[in-house]
């Protein structure tokens, strides 16, 4: 019996030897043991990061460093449970919804939605500023990137022969015509929920309070200070050494124009400005366009004095090829200081009438200061870093006829507004020594005694809020005044908040606020009811900073203070480490010792601080606070 035949099997085909791989990638054995022991070590390299952070945090917290030893993270539950509150809350929020039109429970709901957004910016803040990770690595990383590679980070950029460089200033000299419609129209657009967008006209702000001088008889000068890459672009890249300097905004010849001539402005930008105001844009705005238009032909006819020291600076620089600028700072250096100063006090002399005043023969005494720029603590590398040394200065200090360190006079008929440029040299916490800034070199220059108001950054806001806020407290800081200079950096121009303010004198009150008599400190434990923002360290060009807080349910031994509230200024940043202040939340219970305010304002005036929002708490008289226990900082 024949068996039947079988079918001869295909031979198997050649496989490539990527086929191959392409097989073995698709399927892989592994054991259960090799299995469990991939994952638990997974899920240890995650969890590893926050326990670690964890400890950190509790650690802290320990050394009283931090308020609380939970995460960041959980912070954001109280802020939840007020965003629950707000939304199912009953009572009718009126003065929100005629500013938005919403329906009641849509007025609610973006409004809790505005403070769980806030709540959630905080503590991504938190995160990125207490992670440990980025204590131990970002250092190292950044000294090695820096150091091989030449780059810098988010805000400081590195140039050449050691030089660096503030991002906001390249921006500026680089940047778009900060005048163009569409600049303008897209800063107005910018903002946050939790953050007012800008008023981006530089021009309009400035004509507005020129507006309100006049009114008192009293002369602007404005003088926009140049940023480092204006007169040195050749130290950021060498094909910059070929550009004539000052190198400027594509939009600053146009603003000069309209200062100095505002005909211009009223003829051409200023019909924009009015046709594009908005419902939702603040009332100050359309208030100022109405006061401009209603003083056209007196502003027309005396335009605004512009002293720019650019020219100044680089001539100095073209003269003798020395720098006009500190290599790791963003500020200039004492020598263009002085040259300013004296250019400053011609121009002032040469479109300004004086009363006739005894010339005050001022003396000077040169001192030396060594200092690493803020650039350089900007760029975050670990301590004892060597890619950037120390500069040294030598400053000429401003003396009295009877030796003594010159000081500020109220009763002066010069007021002199200016931010960190004018500061650099005169407040002795940036660092770069003391008596020898703008202020005091130009009242040298003038023989005059000069009144002051200054504050480091935003002097496209800061030193007029300043004034305004004395004026509608009833402390006329203008009373017999002749001329206001107003300095401020030229990056301002591109990336400032050009704040329209009133220029109001107001009543004098009596305040029910705490505050000590002078000499006579309180110890107090209070409830922190608002607390403004401070900045993240080593994100902006300075290393100190004050907050303001409002302080309720005071209690203390003294019954003067006992139950009462106060506003207090306290340190929030100190040689660009945030002070235990600066976590503090509402709803805090803190233990602090409060003294007057104007025992330590002279000493402590200038240094850049954030505000309360409420406008009648800053009408308040404040006190300086210092944890108690931390001596007096």
């Amino acid at each position: 019996m024949t068996q039947p035949a079988q079918p001869s099997k295909a031979p198997s085909p050649k496989l490539s030897r990527e086929e191959i791989a392409r097989r073995e990638i698709g399927h892989t054995d592994i054991t259960r043991s090799q299995a469990w022991v991939l994952t638990l070590a997974f899920l240890a390299v995650i969890a590893l990061v926050p326990i670690a952070q964890f400890a950190h945090d509790a650690a802290a917290a320990r050394r009283g460093i931090r308020q609380s030893a939970l995460p960041p993270a959980l912070a954001i539950f109280p802020q939840a449970w007020e965003a629950a509150r707000l939304l199912f809350a009953r009572e009718a929020s009126a003065p929100a919804r005629e500013a938005t039109g919403w329906p009641p429970f849509l007025d609610r709901l973006f409004r809790a939605n505005n403070v769980l957004l806030g709540a959630i910016r905080r503590c991504e803040d938190d995160l990125d500023r207490d992670s440990l990770l980025t204590y131990l690595l970002l250092p190292p990383v950044q000294e090695t990137l820096t150091g091989l590679l030449g780059a810098g980070n988010e805000a400081v950029y590195p140039g050449r022969d050691g030089w660096l460089f503030h991002r906001q200033g390249l921006d500026y000299v680089s940047g778009p015509g900060f005048l163009t419609p569409e600049q303008l129209s897209a800063r107005r657009r910018g903002g946050s929920l939790w953050q007012p967008a800008p008023q981006p006209d530089p021009v309009v702000a400035i004509l507005q309070f020129h507006n309100q001088l006049q009114q008192r008889g009293i002369a602007l000068i404005v003088m926009p200070t140049p940023v480092k890459p204006v007169v040195h672009p050749d130290r950021f890249a060498r094909r910059h050494g070929r550009w004539p300097t000052p190198l400027q905004n594509a939009s600053y010849a146009q603003f000069v124009a309209e200062l100095r001539s505002p005909q211009g402005f009223f003829n051409g930008r200023f019909a924009e400005s009015a046709e594009s105001v908005r419902p939702q844009d603040p009332p100050e705005l359309r208030a100022c366009l109405d006061g401009l238009a209603a003083a056209r032909e007196r502003l027309v006819a005396g335009g605004v004095l512009v002293f720019d020291p650019a020219p100044v600076l680089a001539a100095e620089h073209r003269r003798n090829g020395a720098p006009q600028y500190l290599q790791g700072d963003t500020h200039w250096r004492p020598e263009g200081v002085r040259a300013a100063a004296r250019e400053l006090a011609r121009f002032i002399e040469a479109h300004v009438e004086l009363p006739d005043h005894p010339r005050v023969e001022y003396g000077s005494h040169a001192a030396t200061a060594s200092n690493h720029g803020d650039l350089v603590a900007m760029l975050g590398l670990p301590p004892g870093q060597t890619l950037y040394p120390a500069e040294d200065v030598t400053v000429e200090q401003v003396l009295t006829p009877d030796d003594r360190l010159w000081r500020a006079h109220q009763d002066a008929e010069i007021l002199l507004l200016g931010d960190s440029f004018s500061n650099i040299y005169s407040l002795n916490a940036m660092g770069w020594g003391e008596s020898a800034g703008l202020a005091e070199q130009l009242s040298r220059a003038l023989g005059r005694p000069l009144d002051t108001i200054l504050r480091n950054d935003a002097g496209a806001c800061a030193t007029r809020e300043i004034l305004s806020r004395e004026l509608r407290k009833g402390n006329d800081r203008l009373a017999g005044k002749r001329v206001v200079v107003w300095q401020f950096a030229a990056r301002e121009l591109s990336g400032g908040d050009w704040r329209l303010l009133g220029m109001d004198v107001g009543e004098k009150r009596a305040s029910r606020f705490v505050l000590p008599p002078r000499g006579h400190p309180t110890v107090v434990t209070a409830t922190v009811a608002q607390i403004a923002a401070a900045p993240r360290p080593r994100t902006v060009p300075y290393k100190d900073h004050l907050v303001a807080a409002h302080l309720t349910e005071l209690e203390s031994d003294d019954p003067a203070a006992r139950g009462g509230q106060a506003v207090a200024y306290l340190w929030s940043m100190r040689d660009n480490v945030w002070t235990d202040a600066a976590r503090w939340r509402a709803g805090d219970r803190v233990a602090l010792r409060l003294q007057d305010w104007a025992e330590v304002a002279d000493e402590l005036d200038g240094i850049n601080r954030t505000e309360l929002d409420d406008e009648g708490l800053q009408l308040e008289a404040p006190c300086w606070a210092v944890p108690s226990g931390q001596g007096r900082e």
